[in-house]
C-alpha cells in the first residue's frame, strides 16, 4: 500500500473513533437526564439535580437544563463554562442572552446577542431575538432598525410586520402602526 492510502485509512479510523466517542458521551448524558427525570417523578430532588449536573458535565449541550429548572445562577455558570469550551457558538450566546433577560441583566443580554450576531451575522433568527430584546427593554429605535433589516432580508414578513406595528403602537405612532 502507498503512504497516501495508509494515511487515508488511518484518518478514516481516527474519524470513526472520534464520532463513536462523541456518541458515547451523548448517550451517557441522555441516560443521566433520563435518570434525573426518574428521580424527579419520585420526588427525589437532590438525586435528580445530581443526575442533571452530571449530564451537563458530560455534554455541554445540556447546559440549559438548569435554566429549565429555574436555577438562573447555576444555568449562567453552565453557559459560561459552555462558552469557555466553545467561544464560537452563536447558539450558546443566544441561550445565555435569553437567560440574562430573565435575570434582568439587560446590558449583559444585549452584549451576548450582539456577540452571537457577530459570530453569524446572516442568522435572521438572532437578529429577530435582538429586536425582541430591544422591545422588552424599551429601546424601540434599535428594535425598528433590526426589524427593518429583517424586512429587507425578506424574513418572515407577516410576523416581522406585526412586530413593527407593535413597536409603533408602543411609541404612540398610530399612523405608522397601521402600515
Amino acid at each position: 500500500m502507498t503512504l497516501k492510502c495508509n494515511i487515508l485509512i488511518f484518518s478514516c479510523i481516527l474519524l470513526s473513533l472520534t464520532v463513536l466517542s462523541q456518541n458515547n458521551i451523548r448517550e451517557k448524558a441522555v441516560r443521566l437526564v433520563q435518570q434525573g427525570d426518574e428521580y424527579m417523578r419520585f420526588g427525589n430532588w437532590e438525586q435528580a439535580l445530581l443526575a442533571y449536573n452530571n449530564a451537563i458535565l458530560h455534554d455541554r449541550n445540556y447546559a440549559n437544563l438548569n435554566a429549565k429548572l429555574g436555577r438562573t445562577n447555576e444555568a449562567l455558570r453552565d453557559y459560561n463554562k459552555a462558552i469557555s469550551l466553545n467561544p464560537y457558538s452563536e447558539y450558546i450566546y443566544d441561550r445565555r442572552a435569553k437567560l440574562k433577560m430573565i435575570a434582568m441583566d439587560y446590558k449583559g443580554a444585549i452584549n451576548d446577542i450582539n456577540k452571537a450576531i457577530t459570530i453569524n451575522p446572516k442568522n435572521n433568527e438572532l437578529l429577530d431575538h435582538r429586536a425582541e430584546d430591544f422591545i422588552l427593554i424599551g429601546e424601540y429605535e434599535q428594535a425598528l432598525y433590526d426589524i427593518d433589516t429583517l424586512i429587507q432580508r425578506d424574513y418572515n414578513l407577516e410576523y416581522v410586520n406585526l412586530k413593527r406595528a407593535l413597536v409603533y403602537l408602543l411609541i404612540d405612532d398610530l399612523q405608522n402602526s397601521l402600515l
